[in-house]
């Protein structure tokens, strides 16, 4: 294959469009041509009229297929002719095919059209055209070739065939309303056709692919490139201008400036998602999402803006946010046989070929991971399960003993890292980090209390953990800036950015560790299920990414339900003591708490779902990518994002009686004594706290099951007392993609005895 210039590379760096369609800078093979294809490295670019429909049309929303480019050829087919790299055909063709070529033009250019081969030129602006034409013609006008395609155009057009009719071609599609004559015969085409690949456009523009007009346009092109050989045709005189540095800075800030202004007037008026409100900085930049999420108050940003536009708000240049509860079915129940899917952004994904279950937009391999793993859940599962869950929590209780707490208090959030930390690692993978074995604290120091002596192993996780909500919060918010998202990296603190990679091969570690040890278990763990015995191991890869979800997933969120429990029951007394007096009437001793006993407590329940319904888990609003369906009666098309703001509906008087207070009495069955009817209004369908649908929490059983035992061991061992009292919760939250909590110090005293 012949190279006009230094050989092309065999990559190249490109912008790609990930199966969810979020545009990304990566490595691509350059592209090889064909036997009749020329490989051009593009200098620059020009929009012809129908180019503006292409982001409403392409495949890849926003993108530009472009019909005219100029650079340097780098390599030809092996079938591809002589060169003439200035080739450009003028009206001679149809003077050589036997026509006679009348063209339309600005008068200014009507001496360079005639001499390039037109008989004749008429003037397009003026208003007798059409009629010009017929008169300059001594036989009826059979042809017309409509270059630009608007209503002026197929208007002249129309107007200057003869009368018996005739064929109309245009470039674009013509309107139905400005085809006036049913005698002329009227069709467009589309030059992509000569590739003979399909047209993967949307609606009359898409074409199937036709090999036949591949070689036909083969064909044609070397008959033309004969002609310019033997001089009958020749090409359009070509200027290359000479710019000063000054002029190339000065045209570069026109067409940046005419750019931007051109995108902003097609995003406030023109983009599908146009017709919604919301502020009009979100509409034509990412900046607005991104200074709200890096401000950490992200889900009252959203509250805020829902309470101001109305129950749909435009957030982003492509993407709405739903505040009724009709919005989150739609949206996370979609998938079934009557409606398409909405997809999985790439919003919880961190790189890598697997993206974990969590994480993964792919619904089949989704599925595939969840059947795998559903069994885990399962009520006979979880019931085999609860032995080592009780002795986590036994030890954590014990050295809650052993250590006491003076004048100052704990700051319990340490504590609930640690526990959490430890079940989910021995349930998730078997391996327990000892966290709370390892909390050798004492005395405590001042507040708020930190460990000085945890083993720096086990410590690992946490130290990084905590670090990470930046690094979550800028992997997401970056890849709406494609151009600078190589450089988040460089961004991140000193600290994380050295222990997130110690942590990821830890990680990696304890896997083949399961893996070699998958014999060996002291209990059933939840990688039991992805590499067992009658089955191939899957792939490393595939286990570390399964490994990552389920540790961060069996963590953070049960942290921050441990968490947010004891404030809001310390801060509200009076529910402390209803929740007291049901577990210690309960159980006549500690051995005797078990999950079976604790399900039937419906305070202690109502605990858990009220903390839940506060304290929202899902606060960032679980976006997914429209597959072009309708969203509480919204038309969203596709390509479009979509979340929804849980946040602000369990925060919303609509939907909740007093809706920032904490009141576990809303979730009692009627007949209890602590139920008060002035919650009988309350939307319980607008509360969801592990999503919904198909990806809705697979562990979310586990979850209860852990805050039961917990929270009813904790009330049974211990009076408690919150020291702080300052702390306003609501004021004190940051999120970061993980939730960054306030101090909850207390103090607490020994009732009963813990099982040794």
């Amino acid at each position: 294959m012949p190279h006009l210039c230094s050989p092309p590379r065999s990559v190249q760096t490109a912008i790609l469009q990930s199966p969810t369609g979020t545009l990304t800078i990566a490595s691509a093979p350059t592209p090889s041509p064909s036997p009749t294809q020329v490989l051009v490295r593009t200098h620059a670019v020009a929009l012809n009229p129908t180019d503006h429909k292409m982001p409403q049309l392409h495949p890849s929303p926003g993108a530009l297929t472009g019909c005219d480019f100029a650079g340097a050829i780098l390599s030809l087919g092996a079938s591809v002719g002589a060169l003439r790299p200035d080739l450009q055909i003028g009206d001679r063709l149809l003077r050589l095919a036997g026509y006679t070529p009348l063209a339309t033009c600005s008068p200014a250019s009507a001496a360079l059209v005639r001499d390039y081969g037109a008989s004749h030129t008429f003037a397009y602006t003026s208003p007798s055209c059409a009629d010009d034409i017929r008169a300059a013609v001594a036989a009826p006008l059979r042809y017309a070739l409509d270059c630009i395609t608007d209503a002026e155009s197929a208007r002249t057009c129309y107007a200057a065939l003869g009368r018996t009719g005739g064929r109309y071609v245009s470039l674009e599609a013509c309107r139905s309303e400005w085809k006036t004559r049913k005698a002329v015969k009227g069709e467009f085409v589309m030059g992509y056709e000569i590739f003979g690949k399909e047209v993967a456009l949307g609606g009359e523009y898409g074409r199937r692919a036709d090999e036949g007009k591949k070689e036909r346009a083969v064909k044609w092109c070397r008959e033309v490139q004969g002609l310019v050989k033997e001089g009958k045709i020749r090409s359009h005189p070509a200027t290359i201008a000479q710019l000063s540095p000054q002029q190339w800075l000065s045209y570069g800030a026109v067409i940046t400036i005419s750019y931007a202004i051109s995108r902003c007037i097609y995003l406030l008026y023109f983009h599908p998602l146009a017709k919604f409100p919301g502020p009009k900085v979100a509409a034509v930049s990412n900046l607005w999402y991104a200074y709200h999420w890096f401000s950490g108050r992200y889900p009252w940003t959203i509250e805020k803006v829902l309470e101001q536009y109305g129950d749909v708000v435009r957030i982003a240049p492509n993407e709405v946010v739903f505040m009724r509860p009709q919005a989150a079915v739609d949206i996370l129940m979609s998938g079934t046989k009557q409606r398409p899917t909405f997809i999985k952004t790439d919003f919880q994904h961190i790189g890598g070929e697997h993206a974990g279950i969590a994480a993964d937009p792919d619904v089949e391999k989704h599925r595939a991971v969840r059947k795998m793993l559903a069994p885990a859940f399962n009520p006979r599962a979880l019931k085999e399960q609860e032995p080592a869950l009780h002795e986590h929590i036994d030890r954590f209780i014990r050295q809650l003993e052993k250590l006491g707490t003076g004048e100052q208090g704990v700051d319990m959030r340490e504590w609930f890292d640690w526990l959490a930390c430890d079940i989910a690692g021995d349930m998730g993978y078997g391996h327990n980090f000892n966290n709370v074995r390892d909390s050798k604290c004492n005395p405590w120091t001042a507040v708020p209390s930190v460990c000085q002596c945890i083993a720096a192993k086990a410590h690992l996780f946490l130290r990084t953990f905590r670090g990470i909500g930046l690094w979550g919060t800028l992997n997401q918010v970056m890849k709406r800036f494609p151009l600078f998202y190589p450089l988040v990296f460089l961004v991140l603190p000193p600290k994380l950015a050295a222990t997130l990679p110690t942590l990821l091969k830890a990680n990696l570690t304890i896997v083949r560790d399961r893996i070699t040890n998958r014999h060996s278990l002291k209990h059933p763990d939840y990688f039991s299920l992805l590499i067992q015995d009658n089955e191939p191991v899957p792939s490393e890869g595939f286990l570390v990414a399964q490994a990552n979800h389920l540790i961060v997933g069996g963590f953070d969120p049960d942290t921050n339900l441990f968490t947010a429990a004891v404030h809001f029951l310390l801060t509200n007394p009076e529910k402390m003591e209803k929740l007291n007096r049901e577990i210690r009437t309960t159980f006549a001793s500690y051995e005797d708490i078990r999950n079976d006993a604790l399900q039937s407590l419906p305070y202690l329940h109502a605990v858990i779902e009220e903390t839940l319904r506060l304290h929202t888990n899902g606060a960032f609003g679980l976006p997914r990518i429209s597959p072009g369906d309708t969203v509480d009666g919204h038309y969203i098309p596709a390509g479009c994002v979509v979340q929804t703001a849980a946040f602000a509906t369990t925060h919303s008087a609509r939907y909740f009686h007093h809706p920032r207070s904490f009141h576990p009495e809303r979730w009692l069955p009627a007949e209890h004594a602590e139920y008060d009817p002035v919650f009988n209004a309350d939307v319980k369908s607008a509360f969801k706290p592990f999503s919904m649908g198909p990806r809705g929490c697979v562990g979310q059983n586990m979850g209860y099951m852990q805050a039961r035992i917990l929270f009813a061991k904790m009330v049974y061992r211990f009076d408690w007392e919150l020291v702080d009292r300052g702390v306003d919760w609501e004021r004190d939250l940051r999120l970061y993609a993980i939730w960054e909590k306030p101090p909850v110090v207390v103090r607490y005293r020994v009732v009963g005895t813990a099982k040794e």
